[in-house]
């Protein structure tokens, strides 16, 4: 038989992990979104400038001094 304070505690648990998944779910939406947001502008930008996008497998620009 449980005492009363366990079916308490336990509750408050279930909440607090449903809270946490939910906050998760939502941190989780955002930054996809923003990742999102930020690569279809960094492809934009790559249009607008008329250079392909790299490829896989590609190495970075070497560092031009001006």
């Amino acid at each position: 038989m449980k005492s009363k304070n366990t079916e308490t505690m336990r509750e408050e648990i279930e909440r607090r992990v449903s809270a946490f998944r939910e906050r998760q779910q939502r941190f989780n939406k955002v930054r996809d979104d923003y990742f999102k947001q930020t690569v279809a502008r960094a492809r934009d930008d790559l249009k607008r400038i008329d250079m392909p996008p790299p490829q896989e497998g590609d190495e970075p620009p070497s560092r031009v001094d001006v």
